[in-house]
């Protein structure tokens, strides 16, 4: 589709579903030059052009500014809990730096359920050692909602990586189970479609948590592949650890 002439007999043939159909009828000349560059940038990180116009089902209900990152969002949280990522896997680490802020604020403020009862810190946890506010937030509803011991020092240190990072707090469900209150240990890498620098953060919780080792558990490998901001979440989740373990 090189040109809008070309997109625009593409989305209004036989092709597509019903769904898309019915919201191009609504397009007038503005709305579709919008659409059709929205449609060009999402396509250059998607990998399955069938999944990505089903997810479109959900995304044209509504009102959206960016479909790109309502795309990586639905990927993200994955809600059909698909075996593969829609989203290609060279792009994946530039997505996530490029909506990091949108992820937090989402997360943070939407997915984090009301805590009642709040979290009491043991007093020699450095709340300087959190990211942000939502990381700190995060962090709580985790505690609250596995009633973590105040001298579970490991869990507390998967839950700090957990919190401190958008994307692996939208799979915490995948990661953690907290009815059982142990992590899930089938997980991996296949099926939770993580950047190499976030595999990186998750590999170091674990490690944490359990003494899990793989051939990626050595500092040089775990730091090579963070950029600045998850290097602090992995250098302050060690400093919890192992200088204000709580008595």
């Amino acid at each position: 589709m090189k040109s809008l002439s070309d997109f625009k007999t593409y989305m209004t043939g036989c092709n597509v579903p019903n769904y898309v159909l019915r919201y191009c009828d609504l397009l007038d000349e503005q709305g579709w030059q919008w659409f059709y560059g929205q449609v060009g940038d999402a396509l250059n990180f998607v990998g399955d052009i069938e999944r990505f116009f089903y997810i479109l089902k959900w995304i044209l209900k509504y009102d959206f500014i960016d479909l790109t990152y309502e795309i990586f969002v639905h990927d993200i949280m994955d809600p059909e809990s698909c075996s593969e990522s829609l989203i290609k896997d060279e792009c994946r680490e530039f997505l996530e730096d490029k909506y990091n802020d949108e992820l937090v604020e989402l997360i943070g403020g939407i997915i984090n359920p009301q805590i009642d009862d709040e979290v009491v810190f043991p007093a020699r946890y450095d709340e300087t050692l959190f990211l942000n506010t939502t990381h700190k937030e995060n962090f709580q509803s985790l505690l609250h909602i596995d009633q973590t011991h105040p001298s579970d020092s490991e869990r507390r240190a998967l839950f700090f990586i957990l919190s401190g990072n958008p994307v692996l707090y939208g799979k915490k469900n995948l990661i953690y189970d907290f009815k059982r209150h142990c992590i899930n240990i089938d997980i991996d890498n296949t099926n939770l479609h993580l950047s190499s620098g976030i595999h990186s953060l998750l590999v170091l919780g674990r490690n944490l948590y359990n003494g899990y080792c793989d051939n990626d558990t050595s500092p040089r490998n775990l730091f090579w592949h963070l950029d600045s901001k998850n290097i602090l979440l992995a250098i302050n989740t060690l400093k919890m650890f192992f200088i204000d373990i709580p008595f």
